[in-house]
């Protein structure tokens, strides 16, 4: 987990740990990107506004290396922009502070539970007729014509 505020990142992983998670606390985006890309974790918990390197760095450089690691991100920052930017790095989750710690433990749960990366994904849906057809699969679009009897 990397927090900037030694506090806060005391108290949530105090929590976690009451609740029985194992967890690894790092002080710095350098650190914590280290520890996530030298170990295998379930999940990284991160902030965004983090000393050495921020988070949304933390994320690009972590997905590049490992696109499947699990990553929630925590931040005060509640503007859009930086929400969409955090997910089209490949974020997990975002979730703002303040929040509930009952709320940050049942989106860990969810993430942990959760699969991301499958063989095929393929998406079926019907387009305002039931004429035509599209099919999702590995990010490309097919569309097929079907005939009504």
């Amino acid at each position: 987990m990397c927090c900037p505020h030694n506090l806060e990142q005391f108290n949530i992983g105090k929590g976690l740990t009451l609740k029985g998670y194992a967890v690894d606390q790092a002080e710095s985006g350098s650190i914590g990107l280290q520890m996530a890309l030298d170990e295998e974790y379930d999940l990284v918990v991160l902030d965004l506004n983090l000393p050495g390197k921020d988070g949304l760095q933390v994320l690009s450089e972590l997905k590049a290396e490992k696109p499947q690691s699990k990553v929630l991100i925590l931040s005060a920052n509640y503007h859009l922009e930086t929400k969409l930017s955090g997910f089209e790095l490949g974020a997990s989750d975002y979730l703002t502070k303040p929040f509930h710690f009952e709320e940050l433990e049942a989106r860990i749960r969810v993430l942990l539970n959760r699969k991301f990366i499958q063989e095929h994904n393929i998406l079926t849906c019907y387009i305002i007729t039931p004429y035509h057809k599209c099919i999702f699969c590995d990010n490309s679009l097919w569309y097929e014509h079907h005939e009504t009897l």
